[in-house]
């Protein structure tokens, strides 16, 4: 084991002070993998994506329903935590619903 260490450790700090970039123009790409793998994983993510989103959506809703509860009763406890739970997933709600313009500027940003 520490022989594997060693030699990436020697590998690393050779490509480090030669100032070499190991991932200079390197790009993932999924095309590799054949055109069926591609439209696959676009499906499974996208099916993914949707029950997140279905899923924050019924979690919400009570969550809305239960800060209301709370202020026509006058219960300040109780509208505390619920106010935390619509807030939390509020906020969940939101990336959730925003995570394609999350990583498509996260990767612009990296791409630049």
């Amino acid at each position: 084991m520490s022989l594997i260490v060693q030699t990436m450790t020697t590998h690393t700090s050779t490509l480090l002070a030669a100032g070499k970039d190991p991932f200079d123009g390197v790009v993932p790409n999924f095309a590799i993998f054949g055109a069926d793998f591609n439209a696959w994983w676009k499906k499974l993510l996208a099916g993914v994506w949707g029950i997140s989103i279905v899923y924050c959506a019924f979690k919400l809703f009570p969550a809305a329903l239960s800060v209301h509860r709370s202020r026509m009763v006058g219960n300040v406890t109780s509208l505390g935590e619920a106010s935390q739970d619509l807030k939390f997933w509020g906020a969940g709600t939101i990336m959730v619903v925003a995570a394609g313009l999350v990583f498509g500027t996260m990767l612009t940003i990296a791409g630049n």
